[in-house]
């Protein structure tokens, strides 16, 4: 039997069974976003390399990475592609301790992608090369929200940009991009 088939559902319970027992999980998760958000701002802030970030200008643009399976074909009416949490190997599920390690790895991640996802209501930046090109629900397509392209300018920027911390206009000074 491959580790995949082993692991895979195995995960997939105890996703389950923390999510039962854990009815708020989503709150718990967002805490947890939130205190590795302050520390990485506290990191960029005491910085010494970066003069830009300070306590005087505490911004800074964090990412969180996801992995995603491109190859994946469309169906019904699923998207193409979908989430990689984790991968399950021989080689980190040798023993247990690794298996229980990758297990729980493989389970934070997928918490922190459906968090988040929820948070934004399934907005995200595709990286395309060294861009970053948004997508967003249908229902926030600017040129839907616009009666004319010409609308579409002041919308973009609050779709783009949209509620921080704090109050961002598209006129706002946007916060030093760091990817971690």
């Amino acid at each position: 039997m491959k580790s995949f088939e082993k692991y895979l559902p195995l995960c997939q319970k105890v996703v389950e069974d923390y999510e039962r027992d854990h009815p708020h999980w989503r709150i718990e998760v967002l805490f947890s976003l939130i205190r590795w958000s302050l520390r990485s701002l506290k990191h960029y802030i005491e910085d010494v390399h970066d003069p830009e970030i300070t306590w005087a200008s505490p911004l800074v643009e964090l990412h969180f990475p996801i992995e995603w399976n491109w190859k994946v074909k469309l169906t019904d009416n699923l998207a193409r592609g979908g989430h990689i949490f984790g991968k399950f190997t021989n080689k980190n599920t040798a023993t247990k301790e690794l298996a229980i390690k990758t297990l729980s790895e493989t389970m934070a991640r997928q918490f922190n992608a459906m968090t988040l996802a929820e948070l934004t209501n399934w907005a995200w930046f595709e990286k395309r090369n060294s861009y970053f090109l948004p997508i967003f629900p249908h229902e926030f397509d600017c040129r839907r929200l616009a009666r004319s392209p010409v609308e579409c300018d002041p919308i973009r920027p609050a779709i783009l940009y949209g509620p921080a911390f704090g109050r961002v206009t598209p006129h706002s000074k946007r916060p030093a991009r760091r990817v971690v």
